[in-house]
């Protein structure tokens, strides 16, 4: 009886081969895909921002201006280039420049005079209150120095995500395939097994009827396995746009032959995970770190909002010396020192920048405390799901055993004329059904497992 083999197929345990494990297909997904190279991309422009921002801060400016006043009384020409240097030292500002005025000037514009080689000039301007402790550059400054650390946090909380969403394409591709395989077990069964019941019925040794009735079986699970190939090629397509490489050569193949054959772990001997103390998972994880970070920013932000509700008074000193044949009227080098006081009144743009940055701190303060109770609650919905799937994987196994039983003493039966096909279609479609639930209880198991994982924050699929 050549089909007896193939019932074997049903109801004999699976050996384990070689095929496309989801470590493996994680290491290669992670190593070379659109998914994960995009991700690296985003880390590596935040970094080049912020040392753009950290670098702008120390940016010197140059400033040129040129006169020159060619018709009425008095003709002269004016020229004045200055570079102007920000420090990090409570907001100093340093001044050289070089201006030269030539020509006949008012008695009101002869500070515009200059010998004939022109003035150098050497000034150092110190805020005491408003930008003196801080002020806008240093303030992104500050905010620049949590860039890095920001970018980690984002890589690897997009990475998580990344990880989730591939262990949901992979086991459902794993699924339906391991479906696909039962669907053509049960067609390759039914087909080698009428040739056998036609010759029975030739011999008169059972009714016609049963040949119908095997026609039928054939009929019905050829529809099956078509059903469940679509099915497969969906969820194949689903993967394979997900794990898609730059590089053609690098693509992996996730066709039918590549479904491995994991060796399923006996379910009473798998932890269980009782309720967990949550609080350094909701502190270390990415997003909780991401939103942390943040915070500081927008701390950042308020603090300098507060400065510049504060009066400006600015303390300067300047010495400037003429250089060339001597001007009467002009000293040959001049030191000034002197205060500026401002104050606008009402100061409400100030006000309303530092109404503005505390509304920023007081809602990313509360979408700390958001994100951080989110990550609690999806480690124990993770958790959960974990313990309920190890339950439902050795349900499965035990109907699994009690249904390849009951199909090898149904099949005697129906050899030995004391059944009949009906009764034995259904014994092979409940077991058949009842491995493919050990597949989705097993696919369940590993997939809640990624996602327990990935709700710790843990970066880590190794089988």
């Amino acid at each position: 009886m050549r089909w007896v083999p193939v019932l074997l197929l049903l109801l004999l345990p699976k050996q384990a081969y070689s095929g496309l494990r989801f470590s493996d297909l994680a290491d290669r997904f992670f190593a070379d895909s659109n998914q994960s190279i995009v991700v690296e991309q985003d880390r590596e422009r935040v970094a080049q921002e912020y040392d753009l921002a950290l670098g702008s801060f120390y940016d010197p400016v140059l400033k040129a201006s040129y006169f020159n006043q060619f018709r009425g009384y008095y003709i002269n020409r004016r020229s004045d280039i200055s570079l102007l240097q920000r420090t990090s030292l409570w907001g100093t500002q340093l001044l050289v420049g070089y201006r030269k005025g030539t020509g006949n000037f008012a008695l009101y514009e002869g500070s515009k005079e200059t010998e004939d080689q022109g003035e150098v000039r050497f000034g150092i301007e110190i805020p005491i209150l408003r930008n003196g402790f801080i002020d806008s550059f240093r303030g992104a400054i500050q905010k620049g120095e949590w860039a890095e650390e920001l970018s980690k946090a984002q890589e690897k909380s997009q990475k998580l995500d990344l990880l989730r969403q591939l262990g949901v394409r992979y086991w459902d591709w794993f699924t339906q395939g391991q479906r696909l395989k039962v669907a053509e077990e049960l067609l390759t069964l039914s087909v080698d097994r009428q040739d056998k019941i036609k010759v029975r019925v030739d011999r008169g040794d059972i009714a016609r009827i049963e040949l119908l009735e095997g026609d039928r079986i054939v009929l019905q699970r050829r529809a099956t396995r078509a059903q469940q190939e679509r099915n497969f090629v969906k969820a194949k397509l689903d993967l394979e746009a997900f794990i898609t490489s730059p590089r053609p050569e690098a693509n992996i193949k996730v066709d039918a032959s590549e479904i491995p054959d994991y060796t399923y772990p006996d379910a009473a001997s798998l932890p269980r995970f009782s309720v967990i103390d949550t609080n350094d998972f909701e502190a270390n994880h990415p997003e909780s770190r991401r939103q942390d970070i943040l915070l500081k920013q927008a701390q950042i932000d308020q603090k300098v909002a507060r400065n510049q509700f504060l009066p400006k008074l600015d303390l300067s000193l300047n010495v400037s010396k003429d250089m060339g044949s001597y001007v009467k009227s002009l000293n040959p080098a001049e030191n000034e020192a002197g205060v500026s006081f401002e104050f606008p009144i009402p100061s409400r743009a100030a006000q309303a920048r530092k109404a503005q940055a505390n509304t920023v701190v007081i809602r990313q303060e509360a979408q700390l405390d958001l994100t951080r109770v989110r990550i609690r609650n999806l480690i124990e919905e993770a958790r959960n799901a974990l313990n309920l799937s190890i339950e439902r994987m050795g349900i499965a196994t035990k109907e699994l055993e009690l249904a390849r039983e009951l199909v090898k003493m149904e099949n005697k039966r129906f050899l030995n004329g004391d059944s009949n096909l009906i009764t034995l279609n259904i014994r092979e479609q409940n077991l058949a059904e009842a491995e493919i639930r050990r597949f989705e209880s097993y696919s369940e198991y590993r997939r809640s497992l990624n996602d327990f994982k990935v709700a710790r924050g843990e970066l880590e699929w190794k089988e």
